[in-house]
């Protein structure tokens, strides 16, 4: 008995697999745990960030869990302990009808989109700029503009609204540094070329920018 649970979360993938491991009182091998009725493999998405139907946005969650199971009690305990990490999740599997909310985590809403709609922000920093940022576009702009047409408008505006509302509150870099941090951000602007203000500001305008090109202003 098989399942796949497509998951997002703020914590580093090391640190999350250790942690997994111990909620489940298991042990993890590499990136393998094995617990009580599971054998967890946690891999990044090698789909994250590309664009899918409405119903299936959770596949572009950055991490994949592939889950071999004996029944689907191991794994309504697996997700039981995902609910309590706080982490966003979606299952997939044939026995959906016996999990929990249809193997759906509380932080996710009924069309599978991560985050509620008060943190943009932060789901934009954590869907798409995670360890693996640069799969599909090498670019910085490149990710941003991706962001704009996969995610719905309200949730573009919401994102470009929260950059230029941190940036009106002039903060120093440190400061945008320990926010941007906390989201989960993986990309170090300065390699880049920007300060964390800069890289801010570069949010705003792009998003800014496909608004307006979408009608969205």
């Amino acid at each position: 008995m098989d399942a796949s649970v497509y998951l997002l979360t703020l914590m580093d993938e090391d640190v999350f697999v250790r942690r997994l491991a111990l909620e489940l009182r298991g042990a993890a091998r590499g990136t393998t745990i094995t617990a009580d009725g599971l054998e967890i493999r946690v891999r990044r998405n090698e789909v994250s960030g590309r664009p899918h139907e409405e119903d299936e946005r959770h596949r572009s969650y950055p991490l994949l869990l592939d889950i071999a199971s004996i029944d689907a009690a191991a794994v309504a305990r697996l997700l039981r302990v995902l609910d309590l990490l706080d982490v966003v999740f979606v299952a997939e599997c044939d026995f959906l009808d016996e999990l929990l909310n249809r193997g759906r985590s509380e932080l996710a809403d009924s069309e599978g989109t991560a985050i509620g709609d008060d943190e943009p922000l932060r789901y934009l920093v954590a869907a798409y700029f995670h360890q693996d940022w640069n799969i599909e576009t090498p670019t910085l702009r490149g990710v941003l503009e991706l962001f704009a047409r996969e995610e719905p408008e309200e949730l573009v505006r919401g994102a470009r609204d929260e950059a230029v509302a941190l940036l009106a509150g002039d903060l120093d870099d440190e400061a945008t540094e320990q926010i941007l941090d906390d989201f989960g951000l993986a990309v170090d602007p300065p390699a880049h070329g920007l300060s964390y203000g800069r890289w801010l500001a570069l949010v705003a305008d792009v998003l800014t920018a496909a608004l307006r090109e979408g009608g969205g202003g």
